[in-house]
């Protein structure tokens, strides 16, 4: 149980202490931005009692609305406490029922029917129809170009009222696992909600199905969510299946802090400030290894991407991006990034997406060889004095492995100009082609290629090469997995040896601490702490 608040102060001011014993310098986190975020977040645990957990992120969030943000720290916090869908992944990466009882797909594998799960509530106690699931569905697809590309025309209908269907123009046998695992959430709330939306597009209201509702938002500041106690469980308890099984809130309340340095982040787990951390480096990992009281975890997570600008710019020469990526020393920009928390490997997919992996093109992955990129350098349109500019993050070590990038191009003779910024900032400024010629970013695991964001057209992305969306296509029209994974594996040679739209650095791991005397039975999956499936001491 959580300490008094007494307690929590002295421990705040404990943290900050350690902070400065590990890093030399004061660490910037939630508490220390300001004096009276510090007050009020400590105020809401003492109001809330004893029965609460604090988690601190390594990511920022700019919104919970997941349908309009790939944040990786949007989907740790609201993914399966707050948002459910009608699918989820299980651990061995396959779609299951969430929101629905069961689904089926029709012979030619053109049309889906979702029979929905009845009596689900929302958090404004409201109970889940059909309604409500056609009008997040659809909300889902207009804003999402990659499920646009395999339904079609093809939207959600209702049948009655506790069935849905959807029939697409060709067969879309990869649809039910993007509605499990896309990153860009697949979230059911209410009809109204869906009608509800700021100017941009943004949800006004988080309304959703799971066994947290949203309570509050500070920005850069903390996140509160509270248990729904009118929240309606699916399958057998105690079951946890990855994303799947039986979800039980135990804890009454949880806090989620963005705290960009590790250092500060440990300091807090150390003093009782933060009963589970994400991001624990490589460099600071036997630190917390030692201490008692404390469990760790590491998993892979993920894929470090550079996105080349293919719209306007150096980038958009074929020989300018085959210099880049000649030039790169893979090791190098991962150990800066992560520390020996990484693995290498040319393919896009992640370990753990087994039936996906293939070494494809694998021979033009991590070159590192200076005389080739010069050649190809020589033949691109790039001239002496050309600024080749790398936008990044500040979060994460992102802006520290830009800059070994920038050293090694700078070999062959490129200028460079790393911009990082805070990550919503970066998410937006992608849009704009001007204003970059490359970025870096990561990637969460995902079940499905097609759901790797840089293989879209989408803003920032811009991959419109005929070859490659003939590939995509195809894949996308495939009827079974294995011609599935032939077409995959065929567009992945040809991404590495000829059109190379983006490059992989290399597969990142992510290293997560908790304190056992607070929190037991911790479910990780696909980069995300599952808060439901905790026990709290």
């Amino acid at each position: 149980m959580k300490n008094s608040l007494l307690n929590r102060l002295s421990a705040f001011m404990l943290a900050a202490l350690l902070c400065l014993s590990l890093t030399g310098c004061a660490g910037k986190n939630v508490s220390e931005d300001s004096s009276s975020a510090g007050d009020n977040t400590i105020e809401e645990s003492a109001d809330s009692g004893k029965n609460d957990v604090w988690v601190a992120l390594s990511m920022n969030v700019d919104t919970l609305d997941l349908v309009m943000t790939t944040s990786v720290g949007g989907r740790q916090v609201a993914l399966g406490t707050v948002w459910e869908r009608l699918l989820t992944l299980n651990s061995q990466g396959e779609p299951v029922p969430e929101l629905c009882e069961s689904y089926e797909m029709s012979e030619d594998v053109t049309t889906f029917t979702f029979y929905l799960r009845q009596g689900v509530l929302f958090h404004d106690g409201s109970e889940m129809t059909a309604d409500d699931v056609v009008a997040s569905m659809n909300r889902w697809i207009e804003t999402y170009s990659n499920v646009q590309e395999l339904v079609g025309s093809g939207r959600f209908e209702k049948v009655d009222n506790y069935t849905v269907k959807i029939t697409t123009d060709t067969p879309a046998l990869t649809l039910p696992d993007m509605i499990a695992g896309a990153t860009v959430t697949a979230l059911i709330t209410t009809a109204d909600a869906c009608a509800d939306l700021t100017e941009t597009g943004y949800l006004k209201n988080y309304v959703g199905t799971g066994p947290y509702k949203f309570t509050e938002f500070v920005q850069d500041q903390y996140i509160r969510l509270d248990r729904f106690d009118d929240y309606v469980p699916y399958g057998e308890d105690g079951y946890v299946d990855g994303m799947a099984g039986h979800k039980d809130a135990a804890a009454q309340t949880l806090y989620y802090s963005y705290v960009q340095e590790a250092a500060t982040r440990i300091a807090g787990l150390q003093t009782g400030q933060y009963d589970l951390i994400y991001g624990l480096t490589s460099d600071n990992y036997d630190i917390i290894a030692n201490t008692p009281g404390v469990e760790t975890q590491t998993q892979e997570a993920g894929t470090l991407i550079l996105v080349m600008n293919k719209k306007e710019g150096l980038c958009t020469d074929v020989n300018f991006r085959q210099a880049v990526n000649a030039a790169l020393s893979m090791d190098d920009i991962m150990t800066v990034g992560y520390g020996s928390f990484y693995s290498l490997g040319s393919c896009y997919m992640d370990e753990c997406n087994g039936f996906w992996l293939t070494d494809a093109g694998f021979e033009n992955y991590n070159r590192s060889d200076l005389e080739l990129a010069k050649k190809y350098l020589a033949q691109s349109s790039y001239q002496e004095g050309d600024v080749f500019t790398i936008m990044t993050t500040n979060e994460n070590n992102r802006d520290k492995l830009a800059l070994v990038i920038a050293s090694q191009l700078e070999a062959i003779g490129i200028t460079c100009d790393v911009q990082p910024y805070d990550y919503p900032t970066m998410n937006a400024y992608q849009s704009d082609p001007s204003l970059y010629d490359m970025f870096v970013i990561s990637y969460s695991s995902v079940p499905l290629p097609t759901l790797k964001f840089y293989l879209g057209s989408g803003a920032g992305f811009w991959t419109t090469d005929e070859t490659f969306q003939n590939y995509i296509s195809c894949f996308n029209q495939a009827t079974t997995k294995d011609e599935a994974y032939q077409i995959w594996e065929e567009l992945q040679a040809y991404c590495w040896n000829d059109y190379l739209p983006v490059i992989n650095c290399g597969h990142y791991q992510e290293c997560y601490a908790w304190n056992a005397d607070t929190l037991s039975n911790v479910n990780i999956y696909n980069n995300i702490v599952h808060m439901w499936s905790v026990s709290v001491n």
